[in-house]
């Protein structure tokens, strides 16, 4: 069977945030922003009091900013 060949490394063009993330938004507006942070932090709390904790995957921290 043969094997398929990319481009090597320094041949092949990074990949524009675009095109990893073709579904994410950029918020600016810090009152959008705020209320996506609050409801986040409100389905957090509720996945724990449901028993539903961060064990599965990465954990989610809110106050981190990019």
């Amino acid at each position: 069977m043969k094997r398929m060949r990319g481009a090597p490394l320094s041949r092949r063009r990074p990949k524009s945030l675009k095109e990893l993330l073709p579904h994410a938004v950029i918020v600016t507006d810090p009152k959008v922003l705020a209320r996506l942070k609050a409801e986040a932090l409100r389905r957090k709390q509720m996945a724990a009091s449901n028993g539903n904790g961060t064990g599965k995957g990465r954990s989610f921290d809110v106050t981190q900013s990019c």
